[in-house]
């Protein structure tokens, strides 16, 4: 007999909830249905032709819980509505993905005094309305808590890897002449250190027009670009735009980034440079990229079959060409490790895991 499992996503991520499905369609053991916003669902272009692919709300989601039986639950995301994922823990055996693991660790008092350090009037609806100071009984009530990346693996801290990462498309850089470097999200200091990036990627143009052309991955490339594959402010001016504007081609977005143009650029794009900052915050709680969240990058880099940098390049200290540290520092994800029924294998038998454990 098949177990019954329901994945509930009210609020973001939707592409965690896209990967879920897609994996869930090879499961032979789990009968999976979901419990999505309506912001999801169109997110997902997929609606009613789906038996298995209901519109919730957190006004209605416990009651549309109630008419069916759930061996399992999975939260995808724990970022509101604290109240009502509080009282379906309590009642269901249930999970959840945890994306920013000091937040999720808060106690009350630390998630009080954040309310108005920021968007007050935002926090404080999270506060009055959806029960924000419940988190710490929202974590006490779940069953398991999972992460989405290795890196975050931890069962002595009660952190389990739950496999959602596949490669989803297939590499078309081959057809681009020009080596084409794209940094994926939104365009802030913030988030990525863009002002060293352009300053190592000035030092590459300097050194392709000395040198005229340069090797990579076995193919010779004589143009370069740079792809920033987010929203850019236009006002906002970051240190090195311009002097890099002149050397190379830079194709910028001002508004959100349609999936299929994301799609297109990342699918041709020889390599991801993304020097993330270390050091973030989450609800004005410190973050650590690699320790407490994990970045959406090493998706996109999984997802897309792509190599991946994640920080700037050690380029004083030696004489070699940037190319070739590049290529040497970048990371590449084993294209068989991640294939798609691999992938959904090993999810379907973590979740059984946990079934047979209750």
């Amino acid at each position: 007999m098949k177990r019954k499992l329901t994945y509930i996503e009210l609020d973001t991520h939707a592409e965690i909830s896209l990967s879920f499905y897609e994996l869930s369609q090879h499961f032979e053991k789990i009968d999976v249905t979901f419990f999505l916003s309506e912001k999801i669902l169109r997110q997902l272009n997929i609606y009613d032709n789906h038996s298995n692919l209901l519109v919730s709300e957190p006004r209605i989601v416990k009651s549309q819980l109630s008419a069916s039986h759930h061996d399992m639950i999975v939260l995808g995301t724990v970022h509101r509505y604290f109240n009502v994922f509080n009282s379906i823990a309590k009642d269901y055996s249930t999970v959840a993905l945890v994306h920013n693991r000091n937040f999720f660790e808060a106690g009350r008092w630390k998630l009080f005094t954040r309310v108005v350090s920021k968007d007050a009037v935002y926090r404080i609806k999270l506060l009055l309305l959806e029960g924000l100071l419940c988190l710490p009984s929202v974590r006490k009530n779940l069953r398991a808590l999972y992460v989405l990346d290795k890196t975050l693996h931890q069962p002595s801290s009660g952190y389990h890897l739950l496999p959602l990462q596949y490669k989803m498309f297939d590499d078309e850089s081959g057809t681009n002449d020009e080596f084409t470097i794209v940094v994926p999200g939104e365009v802030s200091q913030k988030r990525r250190d863009y002002i060293g990036l352009f300053e190592q990627i000035s030092a590459f143009a300097k050194e392709l027009q000395t040198n005229g052309n340069f090797l990579w991955d076995g193919k010779i490339y004589f143009r370069l670009q740079l792809v920033l594959l987010g929203r850019k402010d236009p006002k906002q001016q970051i240190q090195g735009f311009e002097l890099l504007e002149k050397q190379i081609p830079i194709i910028t977005f001002e508004e959100k980034v349609p999936q299929e143009t994301f799609n297109h650029w990342m699918k041709r794009s020889h390599i991801l440079w993304s020097p993330i900052q270390h050091r973030t915050t989450f609800f004005s709680i410190t973050e650590w990229y690699g320790s407490t969240k994990v970045s959406g990058n090493i998706g996109d880099a999984i997802k897309y079959g792509k190599r991946a940098v994640f920080t700037l390049l050690n380029i004083n200290s030696t004489d070699r060409l940037i190319s070739e540290l590049l290529f040497e520092q970048s990371k590449s994800y084993d294209k068989q490790e991640y294939e798609k029924s691999k992938v959904a294998s090993e999810l379907e038998n973590v979740l059984l895991q946990f079934a047979r454990s209750l």
